[in-house]
């Protein structure tokens, strides 16, 4: 899902791949469920940029678009987070990711109170960060554009939000800060898509979660960052990232209890390592 606010490198995006991230994003892990015969996994969409994974907007919402979801379930999904106040820089940037991976969910659900309130969170915890200038601007348009219900523009706001956010980014040079984003919002996506496709799971639709690329480049990203093996919180996301790794690398068919410990996974992940 939300597969979240990342450095990226664009290239084109080929449908007809079988091959997520948030990520971010986002995002976030989500894909094609209305048309089984066209699914994509987001590590297609989620690019590599100085070491950054990048979720694009633009192919999130795509992608999303696919899910033949009602906009009340997909409203079930959301946890809207409140502002919250976090020990450090990291565990601000992991909680961002979460936040906008929210955003992206509510979009889907054109949910426009939740957009009020994931924009009012997003402009807090960027001022901690350093970003409130950068992003101030797209966070009122996005929030200005859900009120009057244009959720076309609302999405090509996200896309310019990712573009300011990785210019800044890539001005500070702060790749350990951008992973945690994108770390963030990846758990909490991967959380949402589990649990929607265990609504009504196919062999077929559990393909998304097939992600051997992006699990290999978190887990070893995180585990060669020296200060984060120093921290409590970081040392969770790195455990829970090995236990996901065979769950989400494998070859053969994702099963549907498999599906299920991917999501219990996955939440206990937000639970203690994204909520501050």
């Amino acid at each position: 899902i939300f597969r979240a606010v990342f450095m990226k490198s664009l290239h084109s995006l080929s449908r007809s791949k079988v091959l997520p991230a948030l990520g971010i994003l986002l995002a976030a892990p989500i894909a094609a469920m209305a048309d089984e015969a066209d699914v994509v996994r987001f590590s297609e969409i989620a690019k590599k940029h100085k070491k950054v994974v990048v979720p694009i907007p633009s192919e999130i919402f795509n992608v999303l678009d696919k899910f033949d979801v009602a906009r009340n379930d997909w409203r079930d999904e959301l946890k809207v987070p409140e502002r919250e106040t976090c020990r450090d820089r990291n565990q601000y940037a992991l909680f961002l990711g979460r936040v906008v991976a929210e955003g992206f969910l509510a979009v889907e659900a054109q949910d426009r109170e939740a957009i009020r309130s994931i924009g009012r969170t997003v402009l807090s915890v960027a001022e901690e960060l350093g970003l409130r200038s950068a992003v101030i601007k797209h966070t009122k348009a996005i929030i200005d554009e859900a009120n009057d219900g244009d959720w076309s523009a609302v999405r090509e706001e996200f896309d310019a939000t990712r573009q300011t956010v990785r210019d800044e980014m890539e001005k500070r040079r702060d790749q350990d800060l951008a992973q945690c984003v994108s770390v963030g919002g990846w758990i909490r996506g991967t959380e949402i898509i589990t649990a929607l496709i265990n609504r009504d799971y196919s062999a077929k639709k559990s393909e998304i979660l097939h992600q051997p690329q992006l699990l290999d480049h978190f887990t070893t990203t995180f585990k060669e960052v020296r200060s984060f093996q120093k921290s409590p919180r970081m040392k969770k996301i790195i455990v829970g990232l090995d236990k996901l790794q065979p769950l989400m690398t494998d070859e053969g068919v994702i099963s549907k209890q498999r599906v299920a410990d991917i999501q219990s996974i996955s939440a206990q992940l937000r639970k203690e390592t994204l909520t501050p």
